[in-house]
């Protein structure tokens, strides 16, 4: 079921690269590991299992993105093309990097055009859908390899606009003017392609996360797809990532059980639903503005803001703020937009719902730093299109340590001493 590849937007302004190959875990059975493994909850980890990656972005992660340097590897595990940065996005799933990366033997051997949106920003990349093994990088130096997964190998860059459709030819990943004026696939009625160029050697992104679309599938997820894993799943820290689940790097985390997506697809691995928190807003002498809002929730770290969808009915008196940003243009130069912001100098604290928890984590947070073309130190209010929805952003990860555990299903954080 791979014959269109194209993302969907979940009313969170996020991309996800969607995909149904199916291609085998290989996470060790939790039989051949419980000798030496202990209990956390409902869930056993292994002693071992666990790799570390290299972050070229180092400690500066939490502010400018997790960056890591992959490669793209041909069919004799060379990486004929390079290495490329790409940030690690739990907001989307799937690699999309730029097509000159990708080994000339791969790029030729696919005749699958593909494409993915983000919504957040307009942005529209196109070229094919490509399937090879990954390269990350270690902290301790050399490599490890993924199974192969799809990768969107991206070779055109265009700006989605609101002007109606005003060519129906069809479109080559080797010619991007052939993309101007066509309507994007899978967006929105009456909006069309602009200002189509070759993409950026710049661009990269490895999407790592999970419940991101209407068909979603483990199977393309880089970060599941490790063989050197003996428990799927990862942890992101202020200092790196941890791909593996063991006693070690789990150790203190609070989790909570999700549940599994229904139906679940034919192919890859168990698909989870998305957890649901709340978040209380706090004035300055910690007095709470009304109820909890509570949504379906997104840690996002490719994201350098926060956002939150809900009504305006539902948003507490004086936590409204209206203001005045200039955004940047694709053409060059700015443009006035009006933003609805949570109001400067509230508090906000974090409930993660769900039984599970013991007592439930509760992490006292700042509003996060908020960096172009949002220049103010704020969360933003959007409307709901798809339900309740909390884009945490990645500063989130400034105050807790964050974890993913695929094989047992369950999200935890770790408050970090501050």
């Amino acid at each position: 079921m791979i014959a269109s590849l194209h993302p969907i937007s979940r009313g969170a302004g996020r991309p996800a690269i969607l995909t149904a190959l199916a291609l085998a875990l290989s996470a060790a059975p939790m039989a051949a590991i419980a000798a030496s493994s202990t209990s956390s909850g409902s869930c056993t980890y292994p002693q071992s299992g666990s790799v570390s990656l290299a972050l070229s972005s180092g400690a500066s992660s939490v502010l400018n993105g997790y960056m890591i340097d992959i490669a793209v590897l041909d069919a004799n595990n060379a990486a004929s093309a390079g290495t490329q940065p790409v940030m690690v996005d739990t907001g989307s799933t799937g690699l999309a990097l730029p097509s000159g990366k990708v080994p000339a033997s791969v790029w030729n051997a696919s005749t699958q055009t593909t494409q993915i949106a983000y919504s957040s920003s307009g942005n529209y990349y196109a070229g094919k859908n490509v399937k090879a093994a990954i390269a990350l990088p270690l902290s301790g130096g050399g490599y490890t390899n993924t199974a192969p997964v799809d990768i969107i190998a991206t070779s055109c860059h265009c700006q989605v606009t609101s002007v109606a459709p005003t060519s129906t030819a069809t479109v080559d990943p080797n010619n991007c003017a052939s993309y101007e004026g066509t309507a994007p696939v899978g967006g929105k009625a009456g909006t069309s392609l602009a200002n189509c160029a070759k993409v950026s050697d710049g661009f990269g992104m490895i999407g790592v996360g999970f419940d991101r679309g209407q068909s979603p599938t483990t199977a393309n997820n880089p970060f599941l797809n490790v063989p050197a894993a003996a428990h799927s799943g990862y942890v992101f820290t202020q200092q790196g990532i941890a791909i593996g689940l063991t006693q070690a790097n789990t150790s203190g985390f609070q989790t909570v059980q999700l549940t599994q997506l229904s139906p679940q697809p034919t192919t890859g691995g168990t698909v989870w639903n998305g957890a649901t928190t709340c978040i209380t807003l706090k004035d300055s002498k910690g007095t709470a503005l009304g109820a909890p809002l509570c949504g379906s929730t997104l840690v996002d770290t490719g994201l350098d803001y926060m956002f939150m969808a809900f009504a305006d009915s539902a948003r507490p008196a004086g936590s409204v703020d209206n203001v005045t940003v200039n955004v940047p243009q694709p053409g060059g130069g700015t443009k006035p937009v009006s933003e609805t912001i949570v109001t400067p100098g509230l508090t906000m604290e974090l409930t993660v719902a769900g039984t599970t928890l013991n007592p439930t984590l509760t992490a006292q947070l700042n509003p996060p730093k908020v960096v172009l073309p949002l220049d103010q130190s704020q969360a933003t209010w959007i409307e709901p299109s798809n339900g309740n929805f909390i884009n945490t952003g990645r500063h989130w990860l400034s105050k807790v340590d964050y974890l993913f555990d695929q094989s047992c299903g369950l999200i935890g954080f770790k408050q970090i001493a501050q």
